[in-house]
């Protein structure tokens, strides 16, 4: 019996910007040979980078390397299967493929996108719909939403929920610890620094919708928009601005940037 080949774009996992579909690629990546080892898997990527835990073929190619440079790639492969972690499936292969959808947010929150970014999400998911039998959707919300706006049967999504199923490899911490704000010299609503490699966009959709929570608060609150309009305004590194309950972010420090997330209650209020 002749063992089946599996091509796999593992091309996210290797750029050095880190969000959830590169780190969804890396992490399902470094798990596919031990989780079927009776299969052949070659992975493919434009660029290498090490600690991923495979055997990479690499393929340089500036722009739109899934679409162009990995159907050329695969010529001489003759796979059985491509799958393809971040949901773009070339146009261009003939074969099977499977892939995995993370969530339409570009159709829930068009307004958080760029036009010509929502117009090759909405393509290349479209594509990967008619083109898979199954599509992988890595949670429960994103599984409805694939069959109410892309009319797709239930059956055909299969949910896989993200992690990898190993025991953990530090002690995990209590699930509440109600004196550590304390502890920290923090009291009463307080906030958190995250860092975010999502395009200014984004920031702008979330502060936002989580300001109009913030309109419940006290005017007397540091999280009412009165209080948030002092926190907004200022700054050397990124120009704000805020007015009212709206809070607007003007430039951004390349593709990474930095913002704040406020926490009072259930409202999570962001600000540079």
């Amino acid at each position: 019996m002749l063992t089946k080949t599996v091509a796999v774009d593992l091309n996210p996992a290797t750029r050095k910007v880190v969000t959830g579909t590169e780190a969804y690629a890396r992490e399902v990546g470094s798990r596919l040979e031990a989780a079927a080892p009776e299969l052949h898997w070659r992975f493919f990527a434009s660029r290498a980078r090490a600690g991923l835990g495979v055997d990479m073929m690499v393929a340089p190619f500036p722009r739109l390397w899934s679409q162009v440079r990995l159907p050329l790639a695969l010529i001489r492969e003759h796979a059985d299967l491509l799958f393809v972690p971040s949901h773009v499936v070339p146009f261009t292969w003939p074969g099977r493929a499977l892939t995995a959808v993370h969530d339409l947010a570009f159709e829930r929150h068009p307004t958080a996108y760029s036009a010509p970014e929502r117009a090759y999400l909405q393509l290349t998911t479209r594509w990967a719909a008619l083109r898979c039998p199954l599509l992988i959707a890595d949670s429960e919300s994103t599984k409805p939403d694939l069959v109410a706006l892309y009319r797709l049967r239930p059956e055909r999504i299969r949910v896989v929920p993200l992690g990898g199923g190993e025991p953990a490899r530090r002690p995990i911490a209590p699930a509440s610890r109600p004196g550590a704000p304390r502890r920290s010299g923090l009291s009463g609503p307080h906030g958190a620094r995250f860092r975010t490699a999502q395009h200014q966009g984004r920031h702008r959709a979330a502060a936002t919708a989580l300001l109009t929570q913030s309109t419940a608060l006290p005017p007397s609150s540091p999280f009412s928009p009165p209080g948030l309009a002092e926190m907004c305004t200022g700054g050397a590194d990124t120009r704000r601005s805020a007015r009212g309950d709206r809070c607007g972010f003007r430039g951004a420090r390349g593709e990474s940037s930095w913002i704040h997330v406020a926490v009072s209650g259930n409202s999570v209020l962001c600000s540079e």
